[in-house]
């Protein structure tokens, strides 16, 4: 059985025609900002518009029965619209203001017991420009947190290790773990 969670190619295309142009800042809701992370969901602001990415749980088949799994999902957004945090609180925001070189897509493909269940997560969105390194990333995916890192070292945040052991099921299955980046430089018009 084959699970993604993946952000839509609307959502990649939207993030590659960004490249080359400003990200002007990321807004996130005041009581985790401190921490540098947002709970339920997370604006990305740049020249023209946003992308709003939300990291909410769903009820899902996986491993043999329903649960409550997040995923990023993604909605372009009026960046003039104001962002509206999933716990309806106030706002932080982090002003950027830097121009973009290059964006990856941190992806997780996971095989448990020898393919009997398959699972690909998009697990981060690293964002380089010309002076700095960002990164939005889940945490694992029964959270429903965001974080917003100065970094792009994704293993940082949730290390491939920890990623077989909450999926082993405390040793019960066998778990592989496939981690990849896609550059995202192909946009269609």
């Amino acid at each position: 059985m084959m699970f993604k969670a993946k952000l839509s190619e609307e959502a990649i295309n939207f993030l590659c025609k960004k490249i080359g142009k400003k990200l002007v800042s990321v807004e996130l809701g005041e009581s985790e900002a401190k921490f540098s992370r947002s709970y339920g969901n997370i604006r990305i602001n740049f020249e023209e518009n946003a992308i709003d990415l939300s990291n909410l749980e769903k009820p899902t088949p996986f491993l043999g029965k329903l649960d409550d799994i997040s995923g990023f999902s993604a909605k372009i957004e009026d960046r003039n619209k104001p962002f509206v945090p999933y716990l309806n609180e106030k706002t932080h925001t982090i002003e950027i203001n830097e121009k973009i070189t290059s964006i990856t897509v941190v992806n997780d493909n996971i095989t448990i017991n020898n393919g009997k269940w398959r699972i690909e997560f998009d697990e981060a969105i690293i964002i380089k420009t010309e002076e700095n390194v960002y990164m939005i990333s889940r945490d694992w995916q029964y959270s429903e947190i965001i974080q917003f890192s100065g970094h792009g070292n994704y293993d940082k945040i949730y290390p491939i290790n920890s990623v077989i052991e909450n999926q082993s099921n405390f040793g019960e299955f066998s778990v592989d773990v496939q981690r990849t980046g896609r550059d995202v430089t192909q946009c269609n018009q």
